[in-house]
């Protein structure tokens, strides 16, 4: 009898990822590209990096106040073991392991959660005022960024600082270009359109089409819910990747090929876990190299970066919506 109820439970566990269901043993059918991508969107939506927990030295360093810390080890094999070859698993498990070796628990993304982006989901803004909340809340972090790079501090606890500023820097750099992503797809409902058909995340959404032509409301309300959806999880998504996040986003969604020159910011990117996690050491246990200059450097490079993704987006604006009233004729 008990064989029997584990086979049944074998056969019909599922997890989910957001609001969707998988039956794990139907993991078996997919391929091998498409195993690997699922397991990666459950262990994202599941565990979080500790970077964004609070951090009380005090206390023993991050505060795990949704769980944790967790192992990527023991959470995928224990989960997917009897469902996907063990090679496909420890190939993901080495690629989290290069991020991080612990993972906190993510936070429960109900509507509590999401309230705090309100303004970036539901603005109220329409063309250019779309894209100048973004770029005002960057050029007041880095400002203040800027002004703490040239505190006089002791020789000894400069590096220190440094290393706390470069990852503030990447961190304001990676809130506009998330903001601004989301915000900029009320421009035209064609970029909408365009981030829909080339991600991969809802490719296989499926829609009633009772639920479109019950009535004009109801179209726009399903539109509208759509829309909320999509920028909920934009939200989640991991904006410091340039490579894999970042570059095809802009790409797909706005048409936008960001700068190929800005080889520094990689650099700070890839030591972002060195410095938070391994307080300024690569893996290695060598020193990572900082100074004034780096800083600097790094800020000049961020600031070409949003300064091109804000002039490429505001092309994109139909000529009405840049319209000021400043500029209207006076009559006379």
């Amino acid at each position: 009898m008990e064989e029997k109820v584990e086979a049944y439970n074998k056969k019909n566990a599922k997890i989910s990822i957001g609001s969707k269901e998988y039956r794990l043993n139907a993991l078996k059918y997919k391929s091998n590209d498409d195993k690997l991508e699922l397991m990666r969107e459950w262990f994202f939506d599941n565990y979080a990096d500790p970077i964004d927990l609070p951090y009380n030295g005090r206390e023993g360093g991050y505060q795990y106040i949704h769980g944790g810390p967790y192992y990527a080890s023991e959470e995928l094999f224990g989960t997917f073991s009897e469902y996907i070859e063990e090679r496909f698993i420890q190939e993901l498990v080495d690629e989290l392991d290069e991020i991080n070796h612990e993972w906190g628990g993510n936070a429960d993304t109900s509507d509590w959660y999401y309230d705090q982006f309100d303004d970036i989901i539901n603005p109220d803004d329409a063309g250019v005022d779309l894209l100048a909340k973004p770029l005002r809340s960057f050029n007041e972090s880095l400002g203040h960024i800027k002004d703490m790079v040239e505190i006089p501090i002791k020789p000894e606890k400069e590096r220190y600082l440094l290393g706390m500023l470069q990852v503030n820097t990447i961190t304001a750099m990676e809130t506009y270009l998330s903001e601004v992503f989301i915000s900029s797809l009320e421009i035209d409902q064609k970029f909408m359109f365009n981030f829909l058909s080339n991600s991969r995340d809802y490719q296989k959404e499926t829609m009633h089409l009772s639920r479109l032509f019950d009535s004009p409301s109801d179209i726009e309300s399903h539109i509208a819910l759509v829309k909320k959806k999509v920028k909920e999880g934009l939200v989640d998504k991991l904006w410091h990747n340039l490579k894999d996040v970042v570059v095809p986003l802009y790409k797909n969604t706005y048409g936008i090929d960001l700068p190929r020159e800005i080889g520094p910011i990689y650099v700070a990117v890839s030591q972002r876990h060195d410095w938070v996690h391994r307080n300024g050491k690569s893996k290695e246990g060598e020193l990572v190299e900082i100074s004034k200059e780096i800083i600097n450097e790094l800020i000049a490079k961020i600031e070409e970066l949003v300064t091109f993704v804000d002039t490429s987006l505001k092309a994109l604006i139909p000529d009405d919506d840049k319209f000021d009233v400043a500029d209207e004729d006076p009559g006379f």
